[in-house]
């Protein structure tokens, strides 16, 4: 990826467990350990208190239909077609993430979606012998507190949930679980 052309970095806050300060200081690791240009972007229910170089955006909608609201799942809507205006490659980082190495790594990978892996979810856990599918599965969820996509082109994943959300939060415990089948399947 061409080190010139400038990319995005985004992230999301709503409710009331994570203040401004979350997002100040993800900004401010992001600007120290990220060379090339970008964007720094938080979709979030409430700005106030973000740093003067947080770009604010409302939450993207999930397109649930009237009346049905799950923001447990809400992280599924950065993959909307159109994403704030906002084009090319991003990386998605969780609002408790501290950054302490380079993030360059990250856009220098050919690829289409990066995710990190989940250690804890690949450690030998004894019981796991008992559900070898479930074991499989498990060891092929990342973990969505970090990953590389570009907007736009993952549409399939809120699809799916928008689709038959009550299913979805049947079969999976959480949304990265649903967002790695998702992304297996494809």
């Amino acid at each position: 990826m061409n080190a010139a052309v400038p990319v995005n970095v985004i992230c999301m806050k709503w409710g009331r467990l994570y203040g401004p300060e979350y997002v100040n200081h993800l900004r401010a690791g992001v600007a120290r350990h990220l060379a090339r240009p970008h964007r720094f972007v938080c979709f979030t229910d409430d700005a106030s208190g973000l740093s003067a170089d947080v770009q604010a955006l409302p939450l993207p909608e999930l397109g649930l239909p009237a009346g049905q609201r799950d923001r447990r799942w809400q992280k599924l809507a950065v993959f909307r077609d159109q994403l704030g205006g906002l084009t090319g490659p991003t990386l998605f980082l969780d609002l408790d993430l501290v950054i302490v190495d380079a993030l360059d790594p990250f856009f220098d990978l050919p690829g289409r979606f990066f995710i990190i892996r989940d250690d804890d979810l690949f450690r030998r856990k004894p019981l796991r012998k008992l559900n070898a599918e479930r074991d499989r599965f498990l060891h092929s969820v990342g973990n969505s507190s970090v990953f590389r996509f570009e907007i736009g082109q993952h549409t399939y994943i809120l699809d799916a949930y928008v689709a038959d959300p009550k299913g979805a939060a049947e079969r999976y415990e959480i949304s990265q679980q649903f967002q790695s089948a998702q992304l297996a399947a494809h």
